[in-house]
């Protein structure tokens, strides 16, 4: 069986959520499922291209016998809706060219709250307008 795990954050990235999918992609190879992992170059927490990845538009990796594809991103450290999105979709961008023959796909993506992006773009909650 062929799996994808689609994810923007991935080790060597620090946080619960790369641990935890680096953990599953492991336990799934061990289980004898062939297992890579599309990503971004890793930026987080510092919102800056981690050495050995910076100038990079894509590199492949071996990570434990894990194989990681990693594709370019935009990042900003500005808290603003118009550059987080930017960080979001050019990641979408990057990894769309991905090959597509791949029996089961998983995906995790880490994005802002829907209220907290409602709320940024103006739109009062829980009141109403004249």
């Amino acid at each position: 069986m062929k799996l994808l795990i689609l994810t923007q954050y991935f080790p060597p990235e620090t946080g619960a959520p790369q641990n935890r999918l680096f953990e599953l992609a492991m336990r799934f190879k061990a289980m004898g499922v062939e297992v890579q992992v599309l990503t971004a170059m890793p930026n987080y927490p510092k919102a800056e291209i981690f050495e050995g990845y910076k100038g990079k538009k894509y590199l492949v990796e071996d990570m434990n016998g894990l194989v990681v594809h990693r594709t370019s991103i935009y990042v900003s450290r500005s808290r603003g809706l118009r550059p987080r999105l930017v960080n979001y979709f050019s990641f979408v961008r990057s990894s769309y060219r991905f090959g597509k023959n791949w029996e089961i796909l998983i995906t995790f993506f880490e994005s802002p709250p829907l209220f907290w992006a409602i709320q940024r773009c103006g739109f009062q909650i829980g009141s109403r307008r004249n």
